[in-house]
């Protein structure tokens, strides 16, 4: 398989991790967030103007997690993500970005799932396993200097 494909539970086998830039993911998390809590709250008018202006943002946030996410991730967000039509309604543009953060609030498990596959005992063994193990321990006897048949 190639880098970037999946395996049979969804998973990708690269070894490229889900962040490049986990500070500019983050930025952009925190300013969506705090931009969906206004929209959410009414605080905002949403006029022509204002519209305008969340597209341009939108499309400035999907710029930034181009270079934040890597590849895999970046193309899972195109592909679940739909951006808005060119001049969307309010209600449009407020699922949008509520769609937008709803994605991203879930990359962190992504992360989270990534951590323990790597850093698993099964993991640093290699494909050997159980071998690796018994190798361990017989070298283990080895430096006691010691015939230790009831280890």
């Amino acid at each position: 398989m190639a880098a970037g494909d999946t395996g049979g539970d969804g998973s990708y086998l690269d070894d490229e991790p889900a962040l490049r830039s986990a500070t500019r993911f983050l930025r952009v998390v925190t300013t969506i967030t705090r931009l969906v809590d206004e929209l959410n709250a009414g605080s905002l008018t949403l006029d022509e103007a204002a519209r305008a202006r969340l597209m341009h943002m939108y499309g400035g946030f999907i710029d930034d997690l181009r270079d934040a996410l890597s590849a895999h991730m970046y193309a899972e967000l195109r592909r679940l993500v739909r951006i808005p039509r060119p001049e969307p309604g309010a209600r449009e543009l407020r699922l949008a970005y509520v769609e937008l953060l709803g994605w991203l609030r879930g990359v962190p498990l992504e992360i989270v799932v990534e951590v323990p596959a790597i850093t698993s005992p099964r993991a640093r063994r290699g494909a050997d396993g159980e071998a690796g193990r018994a190798r361990g321990t017989a070298a283990r006897r080895r430096r006691r200097g010691a015939d230790m048949t009831w280890w």
